[in-house]
């Protein structure tokens, strides 16, 4: 195994880390989100009838 391939494994498999960490932070910032929003509208329902 040379040196190129080595080094061209790495650099893949170091670009490929950061495509799938900024693909999960995103996932999981527009699940937190849509979560957020939904207890938010919950409250606003909930106040809404209460009153």
């Amino acid at each position: 195994m040379g040196t190129v391939p080595r080094s061209l494994f790495v650099n893949g498999f170091v670009g490929g880390g950061v495509v799938w960490v900024l693909l999960i932070f995103f996932v999981g910032l527009f699940h937190a989100y849509s979560k957020a929003m939904g207890l938010i509208q919950g409250f606003f329902l909930f106040n809404k009838i209460r009153t």
